[in-house]
């Protein structure tokens, strides 16, 4: 079974159109959404527009973010969790939400995590909440509750930092690199941790959006980090174009930067 993974596309129409079109070029046989569709980017009803049309051409599951959470939040009137957020963020989330038709973001079957073959995908982490998978002690502790619950990997999203991670030194497990390309292989008596990075606002060291594809056999399971190559120039025009404060706007256009000094959001 081959699985395409896209996870913080963060309203970046112009990434979004090459991860689809890696997805078409992996031919998966389930899509999964791990969350936060929206926020930062321009554009809101064209990324819902083209993860609809992706939905109805692939088995799809749609599991949770924080940023789906601001919104559900603000359309019943309930605001604590947004306005705790720092001034900028607010600046992008109110700007978003101004734009967007909740019902038809609330129409996709949203679910908390799901699990397939002894993998589980959540937005954040092994434990159902907003916390960050910051550090190596993180992924050990996150490794440490897959194994609890009788699950070979976890794959989660949210740093917007692509990882491929397995902590246990007997591990018959590798990590190689070819055209960009970054793969783990474990069997399923291991555990491995993965982050499938972000499609849309990538913050690790050189701001590279990827996606994720997962390959499962009976003993094995793949992982393979996908970069995408899309117009990062024409994404950072359009930012600079919103109707947003000048500061909000250099914040967003810094992410693309590439530095290793960022903490997430």
């Amino acid at each position: 079974m081959r699985i395409s993974v896209l996870s913080d596309i963060h309203g970046n129409g112009c990434a979004l159109e090459a991860a689809i079109q890696a997805i078409e070029n992996d031919a998966p046989d389930q899509v999964i959404i791990l969350g936060d569709l929206l926020t930062y980017g321009p554009e809101v009803s064209s990324v819902l527009d083209a993860v609809e049309l992706l939905s109805r051409r692939y088995s799809t599951r749609w599991v949770l973010g924080n940023h789906e959470e601001f919104y559900f939040d603000l359309s019943r009137g309930l605001t604590t969790y947004v306005d705790s957020r720092p001034g900028w963020l607010r600046d992008t989330i109110y700007w978003t939400f101004e734009r967007l038709d909740i019902n038809r973001l609330a129409s996709f079957p949203w679910e908390r995590e799901y699990e397939i073959e002894s993998v589980l995908f959540s937005h954040a982490n092994p434990w159902q909440s907003w916390r960050y998978l910051r550090n190596d002690d993180d992924y050990i502790e996150a490794g440490e509750t897959l194994r609890e619950r009788g699950l070979a990997a976890g794959v989660f999203g949210h740093t917007h930092r692509s990882r491929l991670f397995c902590d246990e030194a007997e591990a018959d497990a590798f990590v190689t690199s070819d055209n960009g390309l970054r793969r783990l292989s474990i069997d399923t008596s291991q555990t491995a941790v993965v982050n499938a990075g972000s499609v849309g606002q990538p913050r690790d060291a050189f701001a590279i959006s990827t996606i994720l594809t997962i390959d499962m056999e009976s003993e094995k399971i793949g992982f393979t980090l996908t970069p995408l190559v899309y117009d990062i120039r024409g994404h950072l025009a359009a930012l600079n174009r919103l109707d947003l404060p000048r500061h909000t706007k250099e914040r967003l256009v810094s992410f693309f930067v590439p530095s290793i000094k960022r903490r997430p959001v």
